[in-house]
């Protein structure tokens, strides 16, 4: 369990930032996915990789919360239908803190801007470094319609930085 998180809090954490947006609910999500792996650790398929295991548990845990707090403004619909939100001020907060340059604070606005589903495949395949067979198996998708999807997610933010 050491090892699990000594390798896996930095990018989970990075990842649920860009998700979530507040520190509370990240640490909060954070703290969870290492619980509920460490109870289902028996379940673990040893044909799935372990990194593509935790990415799915913190995606379904980060929906979870948003679930419990729908009442927040803001929302971002997920791939199940939840809806992601988070509060203005910490968004702001937590992207001056991560992303430095102008450039970078456009390119999480426009994320931003994008269902849950377009911006979770551009941040693993661009910000996490997960490649299709990875992402498949976080969200279950075929690679035909994985593939589809990530064309469609570029496009839809492509249009939205342009004007920018």
């Amino acid at each position: 369990m050491e090892e699990l998180m000594r390798r896996y809090q930095a990018p989970l954490t990075r990842y649920l930032y860009r998700l979530l947006s507040s520190r509370e609910d990240v640490e909060e999500t954070l703290l969870d996915v290492f619980a509920r792996v460490w109870l289902n650790a028996s379940r673990f398929h040893f044909h799935a990789s372990v990194n593509t295991w935790l990415y799915r548990i913190a995606l379904n845990r980060a929906c979870d919360l948003v679930r419990a707090r729908r009442s927040r403004p803001q929302t971002v619909e997920c791939t199940d239908g939840a809806q992601l939100t988070g509060s203005l001020d910490a968004e702001r907060e937590a992207l001056q803190r991560l992303i430095q340059g102008e450039r970078a604070l456009k390119l999480q606005r426009a994320l931003d801007r994008l269902t849950a589903q377009d911006r979770s495949l551009l941040i693993y395949y661009y910000y996490e470094d997960m490649d299709y067979d990875e992402i498949q198996e976080i969200t279950r998708m075929s690679y035909s319609v994985l593939k589809t999807r990530m064309k469609r997610a570029r496009e839809r933010l492509r249009r939205i930085v342009e004007p920018a």
